[in-house]
């Protein structure tokens, strides 16, 4: 029986058939065709393939009329400029800092024109609806400009540019579920900016205005296209042209006069190819030599660009600042101690680039990436700049939310404004010798202090979303601590103008005090917060200030620690707040068991009253004081805790617990070096009998293990459900764990319902201990125990065993190999972002041998999808060849057959479904997504012959099944259509 043919051609097909089909070539070779032959054609489908993005740039900058302006701007440059440059993949990066600079000229020059007119007398501004929405609309522009770039990208593709989330995602370069969440956030976060300005979001948009916009859009995209046809711009529109290429003044003579040509009467698309005139004579040339041409972006995803760091470092103004001096280091969990010897100096144009072979590393397509890390720069008589680089995972090696891949990377550094203070005491006299310590600097969001200084007025306090370090000490020329004079004062240099630095000051007889001060003259900004005695909850301080220490009105608290089976002091035992976390003001018990814990303010020992009903209130109001005592590493005996309400005689008294000695040894049997921390894994019956607080776990650990020997360590458990966690300096190259707490704990339990599933115990990747949720992966070995009380001491044993990863080859439905295929599992976290693959092969780590693992493969540039169980068991390669996506649609109704459900409505596949889905290669895994208003839904990228199902759920209640059993055929669309539930 001959195949069916599609009736619907391919992208490739279509090449195949029509090489002139503009729809069908890449942006270089567009370009070529465009300065070829002036094809309009060519440059249309440029500015409909971009029109998106760069429209998105202009309004994230503008309002909508100068955004339009400055869309058609950008595209202007593009005709003058097409064919001067060298062009990658994609033009995207390239025009996208073309329409940033030229929003920016145009803001700027927007603000200096305002600035004339408020110095002129002239006629009063206009009143009435007109200045009411001018008013409106600044505010939400302001708004929507402060939110941060992940979630202004997405609400301006899709809420002002009318893009669907899926088109929002092809922009952005990542699943159109993350576009989803990021711009539910962004309404949430503009919604409540705008009620802290006090606009009524409920009325700010009184009708719809995405269509007006996409209206308006196409108009502009129109606008954009015609201009290769001959379309004289606007005046403005040629002005702000005229503006953004002024770096690239000294044309080329062909492509000057072109464009003159073009200005003067729109003779592009009428004139024939003509040889271009002769150049210049070098006598003829200007005297100031024309600035160098921009260098294409590189591909940040290229191997050989792993370890390559560029960039430019300006300042204020944006001018270069030759001579600066570039550090960058890894960054592990945390800000790294030290940058290290500088990696490069700018050049006098500001620009840098290096290469740093200690900033990759092997991923898991065998070829090397880039590892995260803290880049810095410095240049004598400025304050320095930071920024954070991604590592593997990033669209580029700024920001992992950064739309545009391979966008360059500014440093700019600013001038100093040194923070003058000085410290008094209740009475204004001052106190010398006070440590002031710089906990945190921090730039604003957008470097917009303004901003910033808005919101501290608010309820809020402010919370400064920026580009935060701590400790800043690592930056260059950045104090860590400095000290007050005999007059109290003290002087802090090297943050830099307009920036936010977080303050501790500290002095003997007095209470530390937490300072908020920004590097920029002016008034303190109380918040409208008032405390108790109605003054200021907080204050932000300018540069020059005056700030009042406390007394120190803190008492002593003293106690006993005991044994609760002997009654005997025990010596040696950590007390502290809360539930034993370490802290620095902890103190040890003597070796007559007695402690003394300073510190405590009277209030604090004041009884409490019940809690309120309210979880929300009850989180809100005062808990009572706890102090907590933590035996020391091999000691036989638990955490314990007790509610302090007195200075003196507080007694804690810590239960025996059950000992256990561990054996840790690596496949070779030789003993490994490592730390062993003991948990109680939830649900924990004996906890759970006792009163709150009698056993101290909490979040962390029951006890730390003692090292007796080589590999042999000993420590204490609580009775019941316990994890014995074994760490090494790295788990790099180890194999997790794997072990199965539910087999270990219930063994023969199948039966278990949704919730069971999801709170006991843990599975295969993960352990539930106490409240937290702990990664299998992040430990090199783990020993599971379950005693009963009075029980030990128990003999366990645990091995760290070498990670041997599977490869995998992914092909394309001819069977070639395929390049740029998104997994998801590889890594072993389903869900989680994980890097486009560079290569057909790949490495699949972390395999569990006694139990399989979904691994889905997409190709989004081809809508081609497929799957793989994989098991580490074995040593064999993988081949998956991927197939045309399939996907489903339809509509959730009620019993009735009405349309619209509840807002938070979801489907999704169901834990059972989802556990069982590792071990079947015939079950399909969906992700979890939300019906919208009208109760619609479409799941996408699925594997065709695989089984899918999915359940409805709303209101956090089970309400249906979407569909069961469901098997599509390649690049099959199904439409369910009306999918009837129970309803909440």
């Amino acid at each position: 029986m001959p195949r069916e043919l599609s009736a619907r051609p391919t992208p490739l097909l279509l090449r195949l058939l029509d090489e002139g089909a503009v729809s069908a070539l890449t942006d270089a070779q567009l370009v070529e065709r465009f300065a070829a032959g002036r094809d309009p054609e060519a440059f249309a489908a440029l500015v409909a393939r971009h029109g998106p993005l760069v429209m998105g740039a202009c309004r994230g900058v503008l309002d909508a009329a100068d955004a339009e302006d400055a869309f058609q701007a950008t595209f202007l440059v593009l005709l003058k400029r097409i064919g001067t440059f060298p062009v990658g993949p994609s033009l995207g990066g390239w025009l996208y800092r073309v329409a940033r600079r030229v929003a920016r000229q145009d803001r700027l020059s927007q603000a200096r024109r305002r600035r004339r007119e408020a110095s002129r007398p002239g006629p009063e501004a206009g009143s009435g609806a007109d200045a009411e929405r001018s008013e409106l609309l600044a505010v939400i522009r302001q708004e929507v400009g402060r939110l941060p770039e992940r979630y202004r990208a997405a609400i301006v593709l899709c809420d002002l540019e009318g893009l669907t989330r899926e088109q929002a995602a092809a922009v952005l370069g990542c699943p159109a579920g993350t576009v989803g969440g990021r711009l539910a956030r962004a309404r949430r976060k503009l919604r409540d900016g705008l009620a802290r300005r006090g606009v009524d979001p409920a009325t700010a948009f009184p009708t719809p205005f995405a269509p007006a916009l996409a209206v308006a859009r196409r108009a502009a995209f129109e606008a954009a296209s015609s201009l290769a046809a001959g379309a004289r711009p606007t005046p403005a529109v040629a002005a702000l042209a005229a503006r953004a290429v002024a770096p690239w003044a000294a044309l080329k003579s062909a492509a000057a006069l072109t464009v003159a040509a073009f200005l003067a009467g729109g003779l592009l698309a009428a004139a024939a190819p003509s040889e271009p005139p002769p150049r210049k004579s070098l006598r003829q040339a200007p005297a100031t030599a024309p600035p160098p041409e921009p260098e294409p972006a590189p591909d940040p995803d290229a191997p050989a660009n792993a370890g390559r760091f560029a960039g430019r470092v300006v300042d204020r103004e944006g001018r270069p600042i030759a001579g600066a001096r570039i550090y960058v280091a890894p960054r592990g969990e945390g800000t790294p101690r030290d940058l290290g010897p500088a990696r490069a100096l700018s050049r006098p144009d500001g620009r840098f680039a290096f290469e740093a072979a200690d900033m990759t590393f092997e991923s898991l397509d065998g070829l090397p990436a880039r590892r995260e890390g803290l880049m810095a720069a410095g240049a004598d008589g400025y304050a320095p700049d930071w920024a954070r680089t991604w590592g593997e995972g990033a669209s580029s090696f700024r920001s992992h939310w950064d739309p545009i891949k391979g966008a360059d990377l500014t440093l700019r550094l600013v001038r100093d404004v040194p923070i003058r203070g000085r410290i008094v005491d209740p009475e204004g006299r001052p106190v010398a010798g006070a440590r002031v310590r710089l906990e945190t600097l921090t730039i604003p969001d957008r470097n917009d202090l303004d901003g910033y200084l808005v919101q501290v007025r608010t309820i809020l306090g402010g919370a400064c979303n920026g580009r935060p370090i701590s400790p800043p000490e690592v930056l260059p020329g950045v104090p860590s601590q400095v000290a007050t004079d005999a007059e109290g004062r003290f002087r802090m240099t090297g943050l830099g103008a307009d920036r936010v630095a977080y303050l501790r000051v500290s002095a003997s007889g007095f209470a530390d005090c937490y300072l908020t001060v920004v590097t920029r003259e002016t008034a303190d900004v109380p918040t409208t917060e008032r405390d108790m005695q109605g003054r200021p909850a907080h204050t932000t301080h300018g540069a020059s200030f005056t700030a009042s220490l406390d007394r120190d009105r803190s008492v002593a608290v003293s106690g006993l620690v005991i044994a609760g089976d002997t009654r005997e002091p025990l010596a040696g035992v950590r007390v502290g707040r809360g539930d034993g976390s370490p802290r620095p003001e902890d103190v040890v018990t003597g070796p007559d068991g007695r402690f003394t814990m300073r510190g405590i303010l009277p209030e604090e020992l004041e009884p409490v009253g019940p809690l309120p009903a309210d979880p929300m209130a009850a989180a809100a109001a005062r808990q009572p004081l706890r102090l907590a005592a933590a035996p020391g590493p091999g000691r036989p005996y638990l955490p314990a805790s007790t509610v302090v309400d007195r200075r003196d005689g507080v007694v804690i008294e810590c239960l025996r617990g059950v000992p256990y000695r561990l054996k840790v040894v690596d496949e070779a049997g030789a003993p490994v070096e490592a730390t062993v921390d003991s948990y109680a894994v939830s649900p924990n019956p004996y906890l759970a009998s006792l009163p709150p607080g009698v056993v101290a776990v909490g979040q962390r650990p029951v006890g730390r293990a003692l090292r007796t020997d080589p590999g042999v360590y000993e420590g204490v458990l609580a009775p019941g459900p316990a994890a014995v966690l074994v760490q090494t300096p790295s788990v790099r190259g180890l194999r997790p764990p794997f072990v199965d707490p539910k087999a270990f704990f219930a063994p023969g339990k199948a039966d278990w319902t949704e919730q069971e599933a999801r709170t006991s115990y843990g599975d295969g990747e993960y352990l539930i201990l106490g409240p937290n949720w702990h990664r299998q992966e992040d430990y090199a070995a783990i020993a599971l125990a379950d005693p009963p009380v009075g029980s030990g001491p128990l003999e366990l044993s645990a091995t760290v065993v070498r990670d041997r990863p599977r490869t995998v080859t992914l092909l394309d439905p001819d069977g070639r190999p395929l390049v740029g295929v998104v997994p998801d599992g590889l890594t072993l976290h389903p869900g989680d972002q994980e890097p486009r693959l560079r290569a057909a092969t790949a490495a699949i780590s972390k395999l569990d041998p006694g139990r399989g693992r979904r691994i889905t493969f997409v190709h989004e540039g081809r809508k081609l999808a497929g799957d793989l169980v994989a098991r580490g068991d074995d040593d064999a390669p993988y081949t998956v060849t991927l197939q045309p996506w399939a996907s489903v649609t339809g509509r959730i109704v009620d019993a009735r057959g009405s349309a619209g459900v509840p807002e938070k409505t979801f489907l999704d596949m169901g834990t059972r479904r989802r556990l069982a889905a590792g071990d079947d290669p015939g079950v399909g895994v969906l992700p979890v997504i939300q019906a919208d208003g009208d109760g619609r839904f479409r799941f996408e990228r699925l594997v065709p012959g695989r089984r899918y199902g999915a359940e409805v759920f709303q209101k956090g209640s089970l309400v249906g099944t979407a569909f069961e059993d469901l098997v599509l055929r390649p690049g099959e669309a199904r439409d369910l259509g009306d999918v009837r539930t129970a309803g909440p």
